[in-house]
C-alpha cells in the first residue's frame, strides 16, 4: 500500500511539473522549454508581461506603437517575416539583453521609427538575410541610444550594421561589435545618410561617398577593401578620415578624387605579405593627403607613396621608409613620383633606412610623360637616413637626360623660402636648387654645435614600465635616438609642455598607464616649464599600472624657476607637432629632443605585445 501511495506521488508530481512547462510553452524531447509561436504584437506582449514567456519564434512582423521595455528575451524571425521584425513608433521604450536572429525574407532585426529608443546589450544575427541590416533609426524624430555590448553578425547580402536615416544615434557608452561578411566588401559599423547628428564613432574610419551621400565608418580590418569596392562601384569616394591604424596586405589604389586625412593613430601600414608600394595613385585621380602617416614596415614593401601619373597635394606628410629592402627583399623610396604631379605644403617627414632608395624618386618611364614636383612657399622638409649622401630628391642615372633638375626646365619647383634640414643639417636653396651640405651630420655621432662658444650637454632618454626599465635598443631604438646633445640652459615653455601633456593619451600601453615625464625613476620629481637644463640629466618616461598622472605644466605659477634643476619634456609624436617653434638654437634643441621622445615612446606603445617579454629579463 506504502509503495502505490509513492508511485502515486511521484506521478502526481510530474504531472503538475509538466502543466507549469505547458502554461509557459511547449517541452520538447531533452525538456527544455521551447519558443513560443506569436505573430502579433498584443500576442508578444500578453506571453511576455502577463506569462513570463522570454523565447519567441515571430511569424509575421511586430509593430509596437506604446511604450515597452522588453529585457532578457530571445527572438528569432520565421522565414515567412517580410519586411522589418520589430517597429517601435513610441518614445521611451527600451530594449535590453536582447538576442534576435532573423531570417532571409528579414530586413531590419529592429525599426525605429519618429521616435526615441534606448537599447542596451543587443546580439543581433542577421547572416541568414538577403539585404537589409540589423538596426534602423528612421525618421527626422527618431534616435536611438546604445549602450554595452551592441554584436552584430551580417551575412553575404547584409547591408551595413546600423542605418540612421534622418534621425540620431549615440554611440557613446557602447561597445560595437560587428563580424562583417568575407564576400561582401562594403560591409561598415554604421551607415549614414540624411543625419543630422551621431556621437562616440571617431574612433572609427569614416568614409563619405558622393553618389549617394552615405557616410559610412567602417571598421581598420576592412577599409582598404571597402575603399577598392566603393571605387568598383563608382560610387564616388569624396572623403576618408582615417582613425586607426590601416594594415594593408596589398597595395591601396586610388582611382577617385578624393581628400585623405588621418586623425588620432590613423595610418597606413605595409602588412605582413605586402611586397609592393603601399599606396599608389592611379592616373586620373586627383588626391589630397593631409596629416596622412605611411609607413613600409615590412622588408619586402616597396616605396611609400607612388604617384603613377595621377596628382597629389599633400599637407603634412609622414613616411617611415626605414624597413624596405632589408635582406635583399623589396626596395623603394619614401616617393615615387611617375609622371604626375605631387605638391608638398606644411611639413614633410621623411625617416629613411640605410637600403631606402632616398627621399623622392622622379621617374617617367612609365607612362612617357614629364613629371612635375612643387614645393609651396614656406614650406619645411625633414629627411633622416643613415646615408650621409642621401638626397630629398633624384632621378635614376640612366633618366638624367629626360628630367632635368635645374635651369629654366627644371621639373622641380622649389622657392628659396622653403626650409630643408637633412639629418639634422639645414641645407641651403638658392634658385630652386638644393645645395649639399659639405659637413653632413654622421647619423650616430652627436651633432657638433653651431657656436662653438656654446656649451653643450647631454639628455638620456629611459622607459620604465612598473617600476622596471626597458632596454631601448632592443625595441629597435638607435643610441642617437635617446642619448642627445642639446645647448646647456635651454627650458621648455608652458605652452611647449602642454603641446606635449596633450599627447598623453596616444601612449598608453596595454594594462599600463603612461604616467609622465620625470627627472628620477620613481616618478617623484615632474617636469615643470621655464626651468632650464644646466647639466647632464635623464628623462625618465614612466608607466605605471595602477596610478594614472597626468604631468601639466602651470602657466600661472609665478614662483621663479630654480635654475639649478634640469627639466623634463613630455611626448608629441612627429606627425602632429604643429606648434614648436625653431626660431633661433634654444628651440631648435629643444624640438630635437621633443622628436626623440616621440619616437622612445612610440617604440614603447608600437611594441606593447612584448611588454612581459621585455620585462621579465
Amino acid at each position: 500500500m506504502k509503495k502505490t501511495r509513492k508511485i502515486l506521488a511521484l506521478g502526481l508530481s510530474f504531472v503538475m511539473m509538466l502543466g507549469l512547462c505547458l502554461t509557459a510553452g511547449t517541452v520538447n524531447a531533452t525538456g527544455d522549454i521551447t519558443a513560443v509561436e506569436v505573430s502579433t504584437a498584443e500576442q508578444f506582449k500578453e506571453e511576455y508581461y502577463d506569462k513570463g514567456t522570454r523565447n519567441f519564434i515571430v511569424t509575421a512582423p511586430l509593430e509596437f506603437h506604446e511604450e515597452e521595455h522588453f529585457a532578457g528575451v530571445e527572438i528569432t524571425a520565421d522565414e515567412n517575416v517580410t519586411g522589418n521584425l520589430l517597429t517601435f513608433f513610441k518614445s521611451g521604450s527600451s530594449l535590453t539583453n536582447a538576442q534576435i536572429t532573423t531570417a532571409a525574407n528579414t530586413k531590419y532585426a529592429i525599426h525605429i521609427y519618429e521616435c526615441g529608443m534606448t537599447i542596451n546589450n543587443l546580439t543581433v544575427n542577421h547572416s541568414l538575410n538577403n539585404g537589409g541590416a540589423p538596426v534602423l533609426v528612421n525618421g527626422k524624430n527618431s534616435s536611438a541610444t546604445f549602450t554595452g555590448n551592441l554584436n552584430m553578425t551580417l551575412g553575404p547580402t547584409s547591408w551595413y550594421g546600423v542605418n540612421v536615416e534622418k534621425g540620431t544615434a549615440d554611440f557613446t557608452k557602447a561597445n560595437i561589435i560587428c563580424h562583417t561578411n568575407e564576400a561582401n566588401k562594403t560591409q561598415s559599423l554604421v551607415c549614414l545618410e540624411n543625419t543630422t547628428t551621431v556621437n562616440g564613432l571617431s574612433q572609427y574610419s569614416e568614409v563619405v561617398t558622393g553618389f549617394d551621400d552615405q557616410i559610412a565608418y567602417v571598421q581598420a580590418d576592412d577599409l582598404a577593401a571597402f575603399i577598392t569596392a566603393k571605387q568598383n562601384e563608382k560610387k564616388e569616394i569624396t572623403s576618408v578620415i582615417v582613425s586607426e591604424k590601416i594594415i594593408l596586405n596589398e597595395t591601396l589604389y586610388l582611382y577617385d578624387d578624393m581628400y585623405i586625412r588621418c586623425d588620432n593613430d590613423g595610418a597606413f601600414i605595409a602588412g605582413n605579405s605586402l611586397n609592393d608600394n603601399v599606396i599608389t595613385v592611379m592616373p586620373d585621380a586627383n588626391v589630397k593627403l593631409e596629416d596622412v602617416i605611411i609607413e613600409t614596415r615590412v622588408a619586402s614593401s616597396k616605396s611609400g607613396l607612388h604617384i603613377y601619373g595621377g596628382t597629389v597635394e599633400a599637407i603634412d606628410l609622414t613616411i617611415i621608409n626605414e624597413n624596405t629592402g632589408k635582406d635583399g627583399k623589396g626596395g623603394g623610396a619614401a616617393v615615387v613620383l611617375n609622371s604626375g604631379n605631387l605638391t608638398l605644403k606644411g611639413k614633410t617627414t621623411f625617416q629613411l633606412g640605410k637600403d631606402s632608395w632616398g627621399g623622392i624618386n622622379i621617374d617617367n618611364n612609365i607612362t612617357g610623360k614629364t613629371p612635375k614636383m612643387t614645393i609651396i612657399d614656406n614650406a619645411t622638409i625633414d629627411v633622416m637616413s643613415p646615408e650621409d649622401s642621401v638626397k630629398l630628391y633624384y632621378v635614376d642615372t640612366d633618366e638624367q637626360d629626360d628630367i632635368p633638375l635645374d635651369g629654366d626646365k627644371s621639373v622641380v619647383t622649389l622657392p628659396d623660402t622653403v626650409t630643408v634640414t637633412i639629418n639634422k643639417k639645414e641645407v641651403t636653396v638658392d634658385n630652386g636648387v638644393i645645395t649639399e651640405p659639405t659637413d653632413p651630420t654622421t647619423p650616430g655621432k652627436p651633432e657638433q654645435p653651431v657656436d662653438p662658444e656654446k656649451e653643450m650637454i647631454t639628455i638620456t632618454l629611459k622607459a620604465i614600465v612598473d617600476g622596471k626599465e626597458i632596454n631601448l635598443e632592443e625595441l629597435g631604438l638607435k643610441p642617437e635616438q635617446y642619448i642627445l646633445p642639446v645647448e646647456k640652459g635651454v627650458a621648455f615653455t608652458a605652452d611647449e609642455l602642454k603641446v606635449l601633456d596633450d599627447m598623453k593619451e596616444s601612449l598608453s600601453v596595454e594594462g599600463y598607464t603612461f604616467k609622465g615625464y620625470f627627472l628620477d625613476d620613481k616618478g617623484t620629481e615632474a617636469l615643470k616649464a621655464d626651468v632650464p637644463f644646466n647639466a647632464d640629466a635623464t628623462i625618465y618616461m614612466i608607466w605605471d599600472k595602477e596610478v594614472d598622472v597626468t604631468v601639466t605644466p602651470n602657466p600661472g605659477d609665478t614662483e621663479k624657476p630654480n635654475t639649478d634643476n634640469t627639466n623634463k619634456p613630455e611626448q608629441k609624436p612627429t606627425a602632429t607637432d604643429k606648434t614648436v617653434k625653431t626660431d633661433d638654437s634654444s628651440n631648435a634643441a629643444l624640438y630635437g629632443l621633443m622628436i626623440s621622445l616621440s619616437v622612445v615612446g612610440a617604440g614603447i606603445v608600437v611594441l606593447a605585445k612584448k611588454r612581459e617579454e621585455l620585462l621579465n629579463k
